[in-house]
């Protein structure tokens, strides 16, 4: 949104490639790990790599299941989730549980975005032709719906969450908007304007979010 370079809030630096990489890979997305490293998922070759911050591999974790997005608990413990099941792993990528959150229906449990806050673990799930976030412990038990309805395109719905509540890249209506850990919408903001900073001027915005180390949200 910055009018010049010189307004930008950030500039890029450098890029990161998973430089053993041979022939086409997708990676859907990635975390950061509490030691700095990042967590990059690949769902086709049912791995995530371990990047540290050089750019240089660290680790592949080889899992059991194809992992579309993962998060790391404010503990170290990494939670990953894909094509309908989550897997909590341990620090060196050692499943440790696992649990099936699919949905009802075809081509539908597909796991979007992943984030923990407190006890709580937050799963967004494709259901139809939207998303509905799930809430599950930190043991994968007691899932429970929380809330329905949102509206993503490009298979994309990103949350995070932090003291509790839930923030959410509702791409399609052009806004932010956070609930509380049992789903009340607490507050919403943006809107469609390729001439204000508060606006979204794309097709489909915003995709991601991401806290800053002060608390400030990024999208």
């Amino acid at each position: 949104a910055a009018e010049s370079d010189a307004d930008a809030t950030h500039n890029e630096v450098a890029g990161i490639r998973l430089s053993a990489a041979r022939g086409s890979r997708q990676i859907s997305s990635f975390c950061m790990g509490l030691d700095g490293n990042l967590l990059a998922c690949e769902p086709m070759a049912k791995a995530v790599h371990v990047v540290g911050p050089d750019g240089k591999a660290v680790a592949k974790w080889t899992l059991p299941l194809s992992p579309e997005a993962a998060c790391v608990h404010s503990d170290g413990t990494v939670f990953v989730g894909g094509k309908g099941e989550l897997a909590r792993l341990d620090k060196k990528g050692k499943v440790v549980k696992s649990a099936k959150c699919s949905v009802s229906g075809p081509n539908e449990g597909g796991v979007s975005a992943i984030a923990t806050s407190g006890n709580d673990l937050f799963v967004a799930l494709r259901v139809g032709f939207g998303f509905s976030v799930y809430r599950f412990g930190l043991d994968l038990g007691q899932p429970t719906e929380i809330v329905k309805g949102l509206r993503g395109c490009c298979g994309q719905m990103h949350i995070v969450a932090k003291d509790g509540v839930v923030y959410a890249a509702e791409n399609a209506r052009k806004r932010v908007v956070s609930f509380d850990r049992d789903g009340k919408e607490l507050a919403a903001w943006g809107k469609d304007s390729r001439e204000d900073l508060d606006g979204f001027g794309s097709c489909c915005n915003p995709m991601n979010l991401c806290f800053g180390p002060g608390g400030e949200l990024y999208t």
